[in-house]
């Protein structure tokens, strides 16, 4: 028979909240990892002009590729904590749109020539 109050999970909430899981209104306790250099000094101009809110996702994502070529981690990683929401919501935006590219181009681009008709 049950306690009252009782889950019928032998304190596993308890267990999981202690542990410092997501949710338990800690934050983690990593170091942020520095930015490759591109992106670090795209980031320290772009971060002024745009306000940190969900709407600044796009147009960061527009402006980092259009200064870096595509978008790298590190840029996504960043916009996300300027915006202050998870890198993969930056990631699903970015993803979702045809328009943004994930690899680095590369250094010739072969655009195919028209076939004149004889």
């Amino acid at each position: 028979m049950k306690k009252p109050g009782s889950h019928g999970r032998s304190g596993r909430k308890e267990q999981l909240l202690g542990a410092g899981v997501r949710g338990s209104g800690q934050r983690s306790k990593h170091k942020e990892l520095p930015l490759e250099p591109a992106v670090a000094r795209w980031f320290a101009a772009a971060k002024d002009p745009f306000p940190p809110v969900r709407l600044s996702i796009i147009p960061m994502l527009q402006s980092a590729q259009a200064e870096l070529g595509y978008l790298p981690r590190d840029a996504i990683q960043a916009i996300a904590r300027h915006v202050r929401v998870a890198p993969a919501v930056v990631e699903g935006v970015a993803s979702f749109y045809a328009q943004f590219r994930f690899n680095k181009p590369g250094k010739h681009r072969v655009v195919p020539s028209r076939v004149s008709e004889v």
